[in-house]
């Protein structure tokens, strides 16, 4: 399951690092659940800023907060 885990990560990594690279977003934050139980595995993965101003941009964290209008941008 490690594995798989690690695979899983370095595809999201592509194609968040991919699409901020493309400045289709500054920065986004996923959050992957594998397995279950008490075998579960759970992740948050944060890319980039939150903002394209520099001035204004902070890094992307775990608590970082979106709203949904946000989603529909992309």
């Amino acid at each position: 399951m490690k594995k798989k885990f690690i695979q899983q990560n370095k595809m999201l990594e592509n194609i968040f690092l991919t699409a901020i690279r493309d400045g289709v977003f500054p920065g986004a934050a996923a959050a992957i659940s594998l397995g279950s139980g008490d075998h579960r595995k759970k992740e948050i993965f944060c890319y980039g800023r939150t903002s394209y101003q520099a001035d204004q941009a902070n890094d992307v964290e775990p608590s970082t907060l979106y709203d949904l209008a946000s989603l529909t941008k992309p």
